[in-house]
């Protein structure tokens, strides 16, 4: 896990962020569809969390109508954005895959992506914080210590991107930042890590 403090020049504040290695997610991904009961709806959640890049408020509100295809892709409408209007993000085919089986598993394609497996709330629509929970008990049983949450998971996925090399704008649009000084943070992170004054240290 990596946690840095980050100052962004036009916000002048600072801010913590928290990604896990490209390892540590892959671990999560594997460990979540092992589960006997929730493994197909954990699974499918962690992997759209890592590559859609949604705020655990957004994920809460997904619903399989919000999914649509244009030509050979898959987009989903999001209606309540912390901008307050609706925007899309792209979701990569294997995401597609996953939500598919979880279609299967309910029985239908309608209503909550993400629905509850408790036999007091079956089939009810999991809240912010059941999603939280979800990714922060993936995360203790890989062995984190740290509050890892939905959100963690959003800037692992963007870091990931910046790492493999995408452009900084198209990395702003799909993690729809309004300020590019805001996608800038993840390429600080990643400069601060790659070329960090102390590996210059000799003895």
């Amino acid at each position: 896990v990596v946690r840095l403090l980050v100052q962004i020049p036009k916000a002048q504040k600072e801010r913590h962020v928290i990604t896990l290695s490209r390892e540590q997610a892959r671990h999560m991904l594997e460990l979540a569809r092992m589960h006997p009961k929730t493994g197909i709806r954990d699974e499918a959640l962690i992997r759209v969390l890592l590559f859609c890049w949604l705020r655990r408020s957004e994920a809460a509100q997904m619903n399989f109508e919000h999914i649509q295809k244009i030509n050979n892709h898959y987009i989903l409408l999001l209606p309540k954005t912390k901008k307050g209007t609706e925007e899309i993000v792209k979701i990569p085919s294997h995401c597609i895959t996953s939500i598919e089986n979880l279609a299967r598993l309910y029985g239908e394609k309608k209503g909550p992506v993400w629905r509850s497996f408790s036999n007091n709330t079956k089939g009810k629509r999991l809240s912010e914080q059941s999603i939280y929970n979800i990714v922060a008990r993936l995360a203790k049983q890989i062995g984190l210590q740290q509050h890892i949450g939905a959100h963690t998971l959003r800037h692992t996925g963007i870091t990931l991107a910046v790492e493999g090399g995408a452009p900084l704008e198209k990395v702003r649009k799909q993690a729809r930042h309004q300020d590019i000084q805001t996608t800038l943070l993840y390429v600080h992170q990643q400069d601060f890590l790659e070329d960090n004054a102390a590996d210059y240290v000799k003895l």
